[in-house]
């Protein structure tokens, strides 16, 4: 169970650079802003990775 959790967020985690990306196309500002939060470890993975999804289905 631990080492699912564990796969789980490292794919989220290696997901994060693309979905920065996909977001600056639709919203340059806000692409910068959860930057500059995954670079200085603001949020954990998950958060992190859930609020780029909706930001990016928000388009």
């Amino acid at each position: 169970m631990k080492s699912q959790v564990l796969t789980e967020v490292i794919l989220k985690r290696r997901q994060i650079p693309k979905l920065l990306s996909d977001l600056s196309y639709i919203n340059q500002e806000k692409a910068v802003k959860y930057l500059r939060i995954f670079a200085n470890k603001e949020l954990p993975v998950t958060p992190l990775y859930e609020k780029l999804i909706e930001e990016i289905d928000k388009g």
